[in-house]
């Protein structure tokens, strides 16, 4: 914020600044349902901003010229990281690790570190992990003025638990809070969403909220699939996407193959594209990553990241690969770049590598192992 230095804004006030940055012609009704306050109170923090300098009208301000809107989960995760083989029905020693992630969150700070400025939508609690949430995304510089925080609600969490080669042993989430991301939550952001550059989302959304977001944004349209479960919910949207990145995990659910070696993840792959997705990302343990598109199909690999925490990396990937698309790169190298912030994730607790940035990926790519298919 730029302004008259003497006279800081205040928290809510520098909220509502940020909703009219993104959205310079919304209306003070619209602020105050963002807000939740009157819209006589959203005209008070108008006058002082005014009076300080940061507003000089409304259509004044204009956003930036090229962003991304994020539309997905925030979560606290707990894992568990075992220290020799796991014995069933006992204790085994091991690390627990806290981290802030969530499959948007993640893929919000995968652009930012890339470069790209984001706007991250989402819902979170007002307990201490959605307090640790805020103070990590204001630490960050991130963009969460269109996030809401419910008041008597718990942030999502996610508890995992790996094995001493990095596999994932078992996993348990709690996110009924993202069932509050409606349509009706959604229509309230829509200025923001359809003045984007492109438009990312995951699958912690309800298939109805989803759908809904499909049949009013025109923007290209990223999708990010999250467990078995829920990734059924882009069935009915797959020919709305211009690019899907999934993982084994979720491959079966989407095209009725699941992806667990070269062959059926090129069979997948071919699936996911006859039903209309322009772009396709799929990630194989212990493979590497398929990725396919009307130019061709290839195969990324790097013996170097054969184990590691996984937790994260196809939101990386997801991060980069738009990056790698807004940037024009051909689409071998989109996919390159993509495979590339996957792998480097999984070497780091963080769900994104606290050192990905470009010069990062642009050279890691140019240590993965291509194969064109």
């Amino acid at each position: 914020m730029s302004g008259n230095q003497s006279e800081p804004a205040t928290e809510r006030e520098r909220q509502i600044y940020e909703w009219i940055r993104q959205n310079p012609m919304i209306s003070q009704q619209e602020l105050a349902q963002l807000a939740g306050i009157t819209r006589s109170g959203v005209a008070a923090h108008i006058s002082n901003l005014t009076k300080k300098g940061y507003v000089r009208g409304k259509g004044y301000i204009l956003a930036p010229e090229r962003y991304v809107a994020v539309v997905g989960g925030v979560s606290m995760d707990v894992m568990g990281e075992a220290s020799r083989d796991i014995t069933q029905y006992s204790s085994n020693p091991g690390h627990v690790h806290y981290v802030i992630g969530g499959v948007g969150r993640n893929i919000a700070v995968a652009l930012q570190q890339l470069g790209v400025t984001n706007s991250f939508i989402s819902v979170y609690g007002d307990d201490h992990n959605g307090e640790q949430f805020k103070i990590e995304a204001a630490n960050r510089g991130m963009d969460i003025a269109y996030s809401q925080q419910l008041s008597g609600s718990a942030t999502a969490s996610y508890m995992y638990i790996n094995c001493t080669d990095g596999s994932r042993a078992i996993a348990l989430d709690d996110m009924g809070i993202f069932a509050h991301m409606t349509p009706a939550f959604l229509e309230e952001r829509l200025p923001v969403i359809t003045n984007a550059e492109m438009l990312v989302l995951d699958t912690n959304l309800q298939a109805e909220a989803i759908e809904w977001l499909c049949g009013h944004v025109d923007r290209p349209l990223f999708a990010r699939a999250v467990s078995e479960e829920k990734a059924v919910r882009l069935r009915n949207v797959l020919a709305r996407l211009e690019a899907l990145v999934l993982d084994t995990a979720e491959s079966e659910a989407i095209s009725g193959i699941k992806a667990q070696d070269v062959d059926s993840g090129i069979e997948c792959a071919r699936r996911i594209l006859e039903a209309g997705v322009s772009r396709v990302l799929v990630g194989i343990a212990g493979v590497g990553m398929i990725f396919g598109c009307s130019e061709g199909l290839w195969l990324y690999s790097d013996s170097r990241y054969v184990k590691g925490n996984a937790n994260g990396s196809g939101d990386a990937a997801m991060g980069a690969l738009a990056w790698a698309w807004l940037e024009g790169y051909d689409a071998e190298l989109q996919g390159k770049c993509a495979a590339a912030a996957s792998f480097m994730s999984c070497d780091s607790i963080e769900s994104v590598h606290e050192y990905m940035d470009i010069e990062a990926v642009i050279e890691q790519s140019g240590r993965i192992t291509t194969q064109s298919l």
